[in-house]
C-alpha cells in the first residue's frame, strides 16, 4: 500500500479506519479521502527530514482509532474534528 486506505469501518461507517505508510522511498506526502454516509473522513500527512506532520479529519458521529508513527505502537482514539500530530520518524 502507498500512503493511505480510507477503509470501511464497523457496522453503518460508524467508525473509520486510516491505514498509514509512511516509510516509503521517495514518497514525501500523502492526501486521501473517503466520502462515507457520515461525511468525508479525510487524511493527509507528509515528511521531510525525520519529522511528520499528520492531519486526520472525522465528520460528526465518526471514531477512529489512530496509530502515529513513532509513537511505539500507542493508539489514540479520536472522534469528530480535525486532529493535528506531529512526530519524529526514523
Amino acid at each position: 500500500m502507498d500512503g493511505a486506505d480510507l477503509g470501511r469501518g464497523g457496522p453503518g461507517f460508524g467508525i473509520g479506519r486510516a491505514a498509514l505508510l509512511v516509510r516509503r522511498p521517495g514518497l514525501e506526502w500523502v492526501e486521501a479521502h473517503h466520502d462515507s454516509p457520515q461525511g468525508r473522513i479525510a487524511v493527509k500527512w507528509k515528511q521531510r527530514e525525520g519529522r511528520l506532520a499528520l492531519e486526520v479529519t472525522l465528520p460528526p458521529g465518526v471514531t477512529a482509532a489512530l496509530r502515529v508513527p513513532g509513537e511505539a505502537g500507542k493508539v489514540r482514539e479520536i472522534g469528530s474534528g480535525t486532529h493535528h500530530f506531529t512526530g519524529r520518524v526514523d
